[in-house]
């Protein structure tokens, strides 16, 4: 306690904290803000929280904060208050109004992350006196497909008809005399006949 914390190493600090675990524990499992514990009834909570025989050195006066000691609960906001209020204490130690030396190396390091943040632009760039591009890299093993389908091209007229629901029976061609395949028949080419 005190400034006894400053001859000491952090190990024997912990060390020191530790000793009291009980009281630790007590201080996490406190019940600080009005919630419900999901799966437990408002009666099972407040029969979980009376007096326990698992603290037996608690003195009489604690008693009243016992009722809202539940082992299910693990809160630890008060430790992240105290470094808060650490923190607070730290960063307005060292601006003090009346230290110049302070509020002049604060005002450098703002400058600093002011002179990095500003951007390099090239002003010649604007108003299209700069032509911006990027280059690709070289298409490797490019050719054109080959159209390797027996189809004909009735037939993929009728099949893309068909789909779209646009399908209209082709009448026989007078060239040939035959009627077109259904989609997707294989054509005697395709076979070596």
């Amino acid at each position: 306690q005190g400034f006894a914390s400053f001859d000491r190493s952090v190990l024997l600090q912990i060390e020191h904290v530790l000793q009291e675990r009980e009281r630790l524990l007590l201080r996490t499992q406190t019940k600080r803000s009005a919630f419900t514990i999901l799966g437990k009834t408002p009666n099972e909570e407040t029969s979980s929280m009376g007096t326990d025989e698992s603290h037996p050195a608690v003195t009489p006066r604690a008693v009243s904060q016992l009722k809202d000691i539940d082992p299910e609960v693990f809160d630890d906001g008060d430790f992240y208050h105290q470094l808060l209020r650490e923190l607070i204490e730290c960063k307005t130690a060292a601006t003090d109004s009346n230290d110049q030396l302070a509020w002049g190396r604060q005002w450098l390091e703002i400058q600093k992350l002011r002179s990095k943040v500003k951007k390099k632009v090239d002003t010649k760039a604007s108003k299209g006196r700069k032509i911006r591009y990027n280059v690709h890299s070289k298409l490797l093993s490019f050719m054109a497909p080959v159209d390797n389908s027996c189809i004909s091209d009735e037939a993929r007229t009728e099949l893309f008809r068909s789909l779209f629901g646009k399908s209209q029976k082709l009448e026989p061609s007078p060239a040939n005399g035959n009627t077109p395949g259904p989609e997707g028949a294989a054509c005697p080419a395709c076979y070596g006949v």
